[in-house]
């Protein structure tokens, strides 16, 4: 039935060329007095019907917030329509035939499309502007909707910023780049490397190297098995019932296998001492002249980079390489991931549901979010951020090989007469 009135009310004013400006602040002033109304409509049932239209009317023609005036008003017609009813149901009784039959009349006449037609001429209400609030799309605030809606864009920004706050944090990260003293080179070996192979500076990365060289006399092969186990659960807690409770304790292994090389060689100042490769498929025998590049380190030792075999003329990289030009610091990366992740995904989903309901947060909302935030902690932790470690590493391994490997190789073969002259000699 109001459905009704509204829509008549609503064609009906749309009907005009222009309405007045007079009338866009305060629409009341273009109603009727509730006094000329009772006058007009001295019959019962359409003195309330036509307080009911003018109330509907007045509602959807008044700009919103109402103004005191416009408000006052509604509350009359409204209370006035309200009032005649109230009062023909206690003075006739609602089961009786008085009642029942104003009750008719007055339904009929708010529906009755002619009716409305006839009341709003009569006091000149066709003018008037609309300002009728749009219907309130209820899926605006329905959480699952509106997930459905942002997790396409949630999952993809959330990604992007967190492969960049991956990248910003770990691109620097790595072995450091201080540079530590290097033995000088032995009599009767190789000289030392030129200026521009002492120092390996790429992306990130920044170390000194240096070679030593010598005859092989044994090779030892080994393999070493290492284990980490780490347990979760087993943690005790009493519940609001005062029964105790257990977590279930779960527990994973981590196996990882190292193969070691130990060559024993003669050095070219006539000693014997050992080299360790690990995981390496550097291939010599006993006899073979081959030389390491090593990369000091703080506590005096070294790491194997580089081995060639002069006798064979091959040149193998070892494990060492790899971890020298490896990012680290993962933890750090993978917080800057999840931050940035969780931040864009909130600010991304509070474009289409409001974060807060009044003064503070919706459940709703915030149980949406971390479900998203979860799935993006988890691509970061299992895809994104060893994509990112590999592709940095893939980097200082490409400008490793075009910067300085060539130098090396042609190092180590320039170096092979000066070793088989000095070996010869023994």
């Amino acid at each position: 039935m109001r459905l009704a009135i509204g829509l008549i009310c609503l064609v009906l004013m749309a009907e005009i060329a222009l309405p007045l400006p007079a009338y866009a602040a305060d629409a009341s002033s273009r109603f009727p007095d509730p006094a000329k109304v009772a006058a007009d409509y001295p019959d019962k049932a359409q003195r309330a019907a036509a307080f009911y239209v003018l109330a509907e009317a007045l509602a959807q023609a008044a700009p919103k917030p109402l103004s005191r005036a416009d408000s006052t008003l509604l509350l009359k017609y409204q209370g006035t329509s309200s009032s005649i009813v109230t009062m023909v149901m206690m003075s006739e009784g609602n089961q009786s035939p008085v009642y029942r039959d104003f009750n008719t009349r007055y339904n009929q006449l708010t529906n009755d499309a002619n009716f409305v037609q006839a009341l709003l001429d009569k006091y000149r209400l066709n003018g008037l502007p609309t300002y009728a609030a749009p219907p309130v799309d209820e899926s605006k605030y329905d959480v699952l909707t509106q997930l459905s809606r942002a997790s396409p864009l949630m999952l993809a920004g959330g990604i992007i910023t967190m492969l960049l706050a991956a990248w910003l944090v770990l691109r620097g990260s790595g072995i450091g780049r201080k540079i530590y003293p290097i033995r000088p080179p032995v009599a009767g070996g190789l000289p030392a490397l030129p200026q521009s192979l002492q120092v390996v500076s790429i992306p990130g990365v920044r170390y000194a190297t240096y070679v030593l060289s010598g005859r092989v006399l044994d090779i030892q092969n080994s393999s070493h098995t290492s284990s980490h186990t780490s347990t979760t659960g087993g943690d005790v807690y009493q519940s609001s019932t005062g029964q105790i409770h257990t977590t279930p304790v779960q527990s994973w292994t981590t196996t990882r296998t190292t193969r070691e090389t130990v060559i024993w060689v003669r050095t070219p100042d006539n000693r014997e001492t050992s080299w360790s490769l690990f995981n390496s498929n550097f291939h010599c025998r006993n006899g073979q002249l081959i030389s390491i590049l090593v990369r000091p380190l703080k506590t005096g030792e070294g790491e194997i980079l580089l081995a060639y075999n002069h006798t064979a003329g091959t040149l193998e990289k070892c494990e060492a390489l790899k971890q020298s030009h490896a990012p680290r610091g993962n933890e750090l990366g993978q917080w800057a991931a999840n931050i940035a992740g969780a931040y864009v995904a909130w600010k991304v989903f509070d474009l289409f549901l409001p974060a807060y309901s009044g003064k503070s947060l919706d459940p709703g909302f915030i149980v949406a979010w971390l479900a998203v935030t979860l799935l993006l902690v988890t691509i970061s932790f299992l895809i994104l951020t060893p994509l990112v470690k590999w592709f940095i590493l893939r980097r200082r391994d490409a400008s490793f090989n075009a910067r300085y490997l060539p130098g090396f190789r042609h190092f180590f073969e320039q170096g092979t007469p000066i070793l088989q002259r000095t070996f010869h000699a023994y």
